[in-house]
């Protein structure tokens, strides 16, 4: 299931309905979901002191989709 935050940034609670691939997570801007084409969800943890792009699909030290800091516990786009 997809959420939308106030600022209508999509981020993947699990992997139920969608294509494999690397997606915003809701646990984070630190954190990234990886979905298999079977549905498994494996959430990853992007390096210290780098935040998720879902425009770019990798980890970045700053991000055009997530504005809340690395390690913040705010939903991506929040901040």
């Amino acid at each position: 299931m997809s959420k939308k935050n106030k600022k209508d940034v999509q981020c993947q609670a699990d992997c139920e309905g969608v294509a494999a691939g690397l997606y915003q997570s809701c646990q984070g801007c630190d954190h990234y979901v990886v979905c298999t084409k079977h549905g498994i969800m494996r959430l990853s943890r992007c390096p210290r002191s780098k935040v998720w792009d879902d425009k770019h699909k990798k980890c970045r030290k700053h991000s055009l989709t997530c504005k809340s800091p690395a390690g913040s516990k705010q939903d991506p786009g929040m901040s």
